[in-house]
């Protein structure tokens, strides 16, 4: 096993080639990226008034609050769907090349802010709570959080694409 397939395998809480974990991290990714489309469509259709709207923003509390605090799973359950695959690939290879593996680490570690995504987290848990009891601010919240839905999504597009180049010039190697 070289040091690259051990760091992997260290970050990843399950084993990331069983079948269950597969299954989970599916789920997770494919539950959050609904959730979060019907979010983000249901604020564009309430701020551009389009009629054919299936949802509305004043139910949308709930939501919210699952799939902003449930991103960090989606994003790890996404990557363990990318290191899975390539480590099948690295299975048998004996090189190391430790630019890309340093890059990686580097990588890695943007996945998981620590403090400031649990600070960031649960200050949005609250106001939404607070706001669900208080319905009238609701309203006003739309904008934001489209916000923090775009900032989320760059964050994820910006990670895979590092990841992406990153496994791909190991696995050229």
């Amino acid at each position: 096993m070289n040091k690259r397939e051990e760091f992997i395998r260290s970050i990843l809480k399950d084993n990331p080639e069983s079948k269950k974990t597969k299954i989970r991290s599916w789920v997770y990714v494919i539950l959050i990226s609904v959730g979060s489309l019907m979010v983000i469509f249901t604020i564009l259709s309430s701020i551009f008034k389009w009629n054919f709207s299936v949802f509305y923003w004043d139910k949308m509390q709930v939501l919210v609050i699952s799939t902003l605090s449930l991103w960090e799973t989606f994003l790890e359950s996404f990557v363990s769907l990318m290191f899975s695959n390539h480590l099948k690939k690295i299975k048998n290879k004996t090189i190391d090349n430790d630019n890309l593996d340093i890059q990686l680490e580097r990588i890695c570690r943007r996945i998981d802010n620590g403090v400031f995504s649990t600070i960031f987290y649960f200050v949005i848990i609250i106001v939404a709570i607070w706001l669900y009891e208080e319905q009238t601010y609701w309203e006003y919240l739309k904008i934001p959080i489209l916000i923090v839905y775009l900032l989320l999504i760059l964050k994820t597009i910006n990670i895979y694409v590092k990841l992406k180049r990153n496994i791909t010039e190991f696995e050229k190697l």
